[in-house]
């Protein structure tokens, strides 16, 4: 994306940091509400992971932390992750417990190579397809369509280039699908006054999530030969875990404080990220049909209106549905503590009444 768009990497880094954050805290809301819908409880502490054992391998982290900075201080992408490896070898050398063999050296060289030659023939078999796109003018043709269709409407030009995404990603490499999407389909968003790192970001949303979407979610069939569950249902609770993915994008395209640009004050950009992070946990709720404790069809509804609004361009819905969701929330806990005191102390509720 940073050689397509002719945008530093740190830029692109910047912009797709929010949108990450909100996709994460998705996936974390969509499984703590299967947990309290199954009844799960707390791990026994036989599975929890002591703080000693934390602080024994924090030392890891410290190759990520040089990779970052040197990105910031205007290193290339190559060169960072280079000093990123110097310091993983330093710290292999003087950890006793894991301390790098020659061994490790070559098993490392061979996942290396093995890894790179798929990418390198996805890429290879990406650009023949993209110069053959070219060639024949589809490039033109498929952006100059979906411009046609979408008849001058935003909203549904970026739904059917989220089609086309899908279909054309599905069954091969995310960089792949990014590359031949974005060759036919970005001009197509940027006639419409977008930015062309928004342009090119949307598309690489769609783009990954090509590999879990059915009927050719090739990383969901792979998990579920490995959860030994049904693969296309298997699938579909993929792209509903994910769904806060499938969101995100068409946040920031109406939202663009969301990507952190200079245009755009720290308040707007915290206010735009406070009111998505609540609009994916209010969705994450209604799509579960539990928050605290279970919701009905009547609260369902009303906290999926609540969570559209606050995403909504009109600055007052967003204000008032951030406020009425943090209410929602509050009374919906409020319910559970009175249940749960009710169900400890029966008795003592029944003298009392």
């Amino acid at each position: 994306m940073a050689e397509m768009t002719a945008t530093p990497y740190t830029d692109i880094i910047q912009a797709a940091i929010l949108g990450a954050l909100i996709y994460y805290i998705g996936v974390i809301a969509m499984v703590h509400f299967e947990a309290v819908n199954m009844g799960l409880t707390r791990s026994s502490d036989e599975l929890k992971v002591s703080f000693k054992n934390v602080l024994l391998r924090a030392p890891y982290i410290i190759p990520f932390v040089v990779l970052v900075i040197f990105l910031f201080s205007g290193s290339s992408p190559a060169n960072s992750a280079v000093y990123g490896l110097i310091t993983m070898l330093i710290i292999w050398a003087l950890i006793p417990s894991n301390r790098i063999t020659l061994k490790k050296v070559i098993e490392g060289v061979s996942y290396a190579a093995k890894m790179g030659t798929v990418i390198i023939s996805a890429l290879a078999g990406a650009s023949i397809i993209v110069t053959v796109i070219n060639q024949t003018g589809l490039a033109l043709s498929l952006g100059s369509i979906i411009v046609q269709l979408s008849s001058g409407q935003l909203w549904l030009a970026l739904i059917l280039i989220m089609i086309a995404t899908i279909a054309l990603g599905a069954g091969i490499p995310t960089t792949a699908a990014y590359v031949i999407t974005a060759t036919v389909s970005a001009a197509a968003l940027t006639s419409y006054g977008l930015e062309l790192v928004t342009a090119h970001l949307f598309i690489f949303y769609f783009a990954i999530l090509a590999d879990i979407t059915p009927p050719v979610g090739v990383t969901s069939f792979a998990a579920a030969n490995v959860a030994n569950s049904p693969p296309m249902k298997t699938a579909f609770l993929s792209v509903k875990y994910a769904f806060a993915g499938f969101i995100v994008p068409y946040i920031f395209v109406y939202h663009p404080a969301l990507l952190m640009s200079s245009e755009h004050g720290l308040f707007e950009i915290i206010l735009t990220f406070i009111s998505a992070v609540l609009s994916v946990i209010a969705l994450a709720s209604v799509l579960m049909g539990v928050m605290f404790t279970k919701l009905s069809v009547v609260q369902r509804i009303v906290l999926l209106i609540l969570a559209l609004m606050s995403i909504s361009t009109s600055q007052v819905l967003t204000y008032s549905s951030i406020l009425l969701i943090i209410g929602f929330i509050l009374m919906n806990y409020l319910v559970m503590r009175k249940n749960s005191i009710e169900q400890s102390n029966p008795k003592e509720l029944r003298n009392t009444r």
